[in-house]
């Protein structure tokens, strides 16, 4: 993950820095595997030769097919998960849902909205994230026809 002027947030990478984070307070038996960077790396690329080969066994339908159920499979999984912890939390959201880019600007997170020119109206949960940012002192730009 790389900050600076004009790069964006990678949010899986901030993601997969919580988990670590998490798992370095509560343990995890694969912690010490997420930190070895040569391991990471052996595991995504076995991962895409994993791919590959089923492709080349599957039609073009098929393996459309598979990666759709794929998608479906963990979308399916995340939903299930945000239910069992919204609980613990005051309000949880969607980031795709509330912004379009997550930045970071002298150590402070700013969330921005990308607006077409001709329809520069936020959609209700937007709004509501946008006046929650308001209150707690976050800043949320709108960037519209630029």
């Amino acid at each position: 993950m790389v900050f600076g002027k004009g790069q964006q947030l990678n949010v899986s990478e901030l993601g997969r820095k919580g988990a670590i984070e998490r798992n370095l307070k509560h343990g995890s038996p694969f912690i010490k595997l997420w930190e070895d960077q040569e391991w990471r790396k052996k595991k995504a690329e076995s991962s895409r030769q994993i791919l590959i080969k089923i492709n080349n066994r599957m039609s073009k339908e098929e393996f459309s097919e598979f990666c759709s159920r794929a998608g479906k499979k963990s979308r399916e999984r995340e939903k299930r998960i945000a239910e069992q912890i919204k609980k613990d939390y005051d309000r949880l959201f969607i980031p795709s849902r509330i912004c379009d880019r997550i930045a970071l600007k002298d150590n402070k997170l700013v969330f921005i909205e990308i607006k077409p020119k001709y329809r520069q109206k936020l959609r209700p949960k937007q709004e509501e994230f946008r006046q929650l940012c308001e209150r707690l002192g976050f800043e949320y730009k709108i960037y519209s026809g630029i």
